[in-house]
This record gives structure tokens, C-alpha cells and sequence, in this order.
């Protein structure tokens, strides 16, 4: 499942982590999706996530409970692994998956831009940290918990800054939020969207006020978000990334 690592033409550390700054994951992502779902790169809209996994890079994707106290918003393994997961009694159970299977909480159904956050969160794990967690492609103990798979906790959509990561597993998180945004809203087309819909919203020089809460502001980004079917919190820091907002 899921075919070969990956090599991206990126500087590596000898833990096999990629090493990467802002700049890197907008052309990251244009090349993944010229590949695997160029209809995204031609006009604003919604990446079908499960197009992408499942037809371009060949995992599966299933929902489970991950936890009892819904903690655990998703997880990718890199192995054949078994694993713990709960029925709707909340009886723990195990399950078989197959390396390279996505497995998102139930629950989030009800959320559906987390849900799809966390898939492509979990997407952005696979192209950029198989080598890392999975080196030479072999079955390999992860590095905190003894499983081969990484899970996904109550943080996403931004939530790791670069300066705080201190440990090479805290970049590896920022560096899928960040390409996760990059592939659900690509730059060549969200750009020249936010210019559009600001303007339509009356911001004729194209910035908004951080910070700001008035309803032209937020009617302005929800419009976005929508449009790519991401949270406005997602959309409002794709934002700032490229300047929409006033210094």
C-alpha cells in the first residue's frame, strides 16, 4: 500500500527529517497537485481529499473512534499495524490496517473542515515523513510510542509555530499543517481569489485589519473558507501568509 517513499529534492537531517522553511511548501504542493489533481490548480475549489489518497498516492481511508475522550483527531500508519480503536460503547478493540491507511475520528463528521484538516494533515504526513519515521521503507518502532504510525491530537489548522518547535517531531507536525494548507488552498489560485473577494467586500486596498471582528471582515473571509471548504481559522492564516492583512 501507498508505493515508494518520496524523495523530494529537500536538504535532510540525519534523522531522516526533511528541512524546510515557509517557502518550500507552495511549490511542494503545486508539484503534488499538478500530479495526482491539476483540476485544483485551474480554478478556486474544493481538493477531493479522497481522490488524492486514495487514486493518487494509493491509501486507505477509514473512519473509527480513536478515543474515548476524542483527543485523537487522526493517525496514518506506516506499517502493517494493528490498533486500538472503540466501538460506540466505548469498548476498546483492535483493529488491522494495512501500511498506509489514514484512520479519522468519527466524531468529526460533525466538524467537516476539521475532518478534512486532519485528512490532509495526515496526507502531508505521508509524502513528508515516511523516511523519517519509516526509513528504507521498513517497518519501523516510532520514535515515542513503539507503534509504526503517527496520531494526530487536539492541534491542527496552524497551531505549531516554528519558533516553538523545539524537537524534530513538533517540526514534523508544523511541517504537515503547513503543507496541508498549501494543498487545500494552492497559491496560484488563492491569491488572485482573496484579491477578488476582498474587493468585493468593499477592502479596495486588499488588507484587512488583524484582529479584526466587524462583519465585513469575517463575512469576507468565511467566503473564502467556504470556497475552498476550509475553516475561516484556516483561511484567515492563509491570509496572513501572503500579506492580506495590514502591518
Amino acid at each position: 500500500m501507498g508505493g515508494m517513499i518520496m524523495i523530494l529534492d529537500l536538504p535532510c537531517k540525519p534523522s531522516g527529517l526533511y528541512i524546510m522553511n515557509n517557502m518550500d511548501f507552495d511549490p511542494l504542493a503545486y508539484k503534488i497537485l499538478l500530479e495526482k489533481q491539476p483540476v485544483v490548480l485551474e480554478r478556486a475549489m474544493t481538493l477531493d481529499l479522497d481522490a488524492l489518497a486514495e487514486d493518487g498516492l494509493y491509501l486507505e481511508c477509514r473512519d473509527e473512534l480513536l478515543s474515548r475522550d476524542g483527543s485523537i483527531f487522526g493517525l496514518i500508519t506506516f506499517a502493517d499495524q494493528k490498533l486500538p480503536v472503540y466501538n460506540d460503547r466505548m469498548e476498546e478493540m483492535i483493529i488491522s490496517t494495512t501500511e498506509g491507511t489514514i484512520v479519522i475520528d468519527k466524531r468529526l463528521h460533525d466538524k467537516p473542515t476539521r475532518y478534512r484538516f486532519t485528512k490532509a494533515h495526515e496526507i502531508a504526513h505521508w509524502i513528508l515523513h515516511r523516511r523519517f519515521y519509516s526509513p528504507d521503507n521498513k517497518p519501523y518502532s516510532f520514535r515515542n510510542s513503539g507503534c509504526s504510525y503517527i496520531a494526530s491530537k487536539q492541534e491542527a489548522e496552524g497551531r505549531k509555530n516554528p519558533v516553538e518547535a523545539k524537537t524534530d517531531i513538533d517540526w514534523s507536525e508544523w511541517q504537515s499543517d503547513c503543507l496541508a494548507a498549501a494543498m487545500l488552498m494552492p497559491a496560484c489560485t488563492f491569491i488572485p481569489t482573496a484579491k477578488r473577494v476582498l474587493m468585493a467586500h468593499g477592502f479596495t486596498e486588499e488588507k484587512l485589519i488583524k484582529g479584526a471582528h466587524d462583519s465585513q471582515t469575517l463575512n469576507a473571509i468565511a467566503e473564502i473558507a467556504e470556497i475552498y471548504n476550509v475553516s475561516v481559522r484556516s483561511a484567515s492564516i492563509r491570509l496572513y501568509t501572503y500579506g492580506f492583512y495590514a502591518v
